[in-house]
């Protein structure tokens, strides 16, 4: 793999040092050199070190809530043991989040590849365009800090009105040691792991806009689909498989509320049929979220339903007339 700097730049470089003598040269030669490798920022969700970095995210998030907590008496801690909501949230959710982006990366450039080839070649630059927008985009250093930004924002409003009587609050958030009324172990929390995690999940959310955003503008192209394929989806019924893509996504957003409505119910003594309602909009939700950006396809495959039908069925009586007639036996034939 070429990584950017030649056998004899390295040579150039490494060999003055051995024989300790510096060229005059050297500065600039070590200045092309870094800047002929591509930079790029570093790959949280690329498959770079993805479990070390799994893992320095859970550590940060999780460790400094147990430790502080673990400090005070043995109620706190084990209310903060008995938080299934920031457990799940912290060693399912976060580590879900983090280790399954690269293999959704990799998922939605094959899909991409793959609807390729119903785009025109006159339209292949439009396409190319798109697709290098997206990618952009997604890898873009001012959109992550503006994530970030964001979530501090939200977290700073949310703490002048979170209340310590409040159902996500227990024992281990409140002493007033820390800032506010929070304790030490819940100011880490509000201003450093869930901060963690709400970057995440928003990095995702952008990434699925994104995502939508690129399968509109590839609908808007001339996608050479046919209405009569056998896979009742005009070539394109790769998309519906590709919809796991989707379910890490999906199942994080699941176990958030599943672990939230755990701590009413065992921690509150509320009924699980309090939050029936509430649980079915959350699914519709979440399926909105995953679905709507093969969505975009929809008003192509209609309007494709609504014009090839017709034709199709015009072309099958014309060939069953050209059979039947060719079958035909003529009376002279027969005689």
């Amino acid at each position: 793999m070429d990584s950017g700097v030649g056998s004899a730049e390295v040579k150039a470089l490494v060999c003055p040092f051995v024989m300790n003598k510096l060229p005059q040269n050297c500065s600039s030669q070590i200045a092309s050199a870094s800047l002929s490798r591509p930079w790029k920022f570093p790959g949280f969700l690329d498959g770079e070190s993805i479990g070390r970095f799994t893992a320095v995210a859970m550590v940060m998030a999780w460790a400094p809530p147990a430790l502080f907590s673990g400090f005070r008496v043995r109620s706190v801690f084990f209310s903060f043991l008995s938080d299934y909501a920031y457990q799940t949230r912290f060693l399912i959710i976060l580590p879900a989040l983090i280790l399954a982006a690269p293999s959704v990366s990799k998922r939605l450039e094959k899909v991409a590849r793959q609807i390729e080839e119903f785009v025109p070649e006159y339209q292949l630059p439009d396409f190319e365009t798109n697709w290098a927008s997206f990618k952009r985009l997604r890898n873009s250093i001012v959109s992550r800090v503006v994530i970030v930004l964001l979530t501090y924002a939200l977290f700073v409003e949310l703490a002048q009105y979170v209340s310590p009587q409040g159902g996500e609050i227990f024992a281990w958030w409140k002493s007033g040691a820390g800032f506010g009324w929070f304790s030490i172990a819940g100011t880490w929390a509000l201003f450093v792991s869930y901060p963690i995690l709400v970057y995440f999940t928003l990095l995702w959310l952008w990434n699925q806009f994104l995502w939508t955003r690129f399968m509109r503008a590839t609908a808007r192209l001339d996608v050479r689909l046919t209405a009569g394929h056998p896979d009742n989806l005009r070539c394109i019924a790769f998309l519906v498989s590709e919809l796991r893509g989707q379910r890490p996504f999906g199942l994080c957003l699941g176990l958030g509320f599943i672990g939230a409505v755990a701590n009413r119910v065992l921690h509150d003594g509320e009924s699980l049929a309090d939050f029936s309602h509430v649980a079915a909009v959350f699914v519709a939700a979440v399926l909105l979220i995953c679905v709507t950006p093969y969505l975009a396809f929809s008003p192509v495959l209609m309007r494709m339903r609504r014009g090839g039908l017709p034709k199709y069925g015009a072309f099958a009586r014309t060939a069953i007339a050209g059979i039947d007639k060719a079958s035909r036996i003529p009376r002279k034939a027969r005689m």
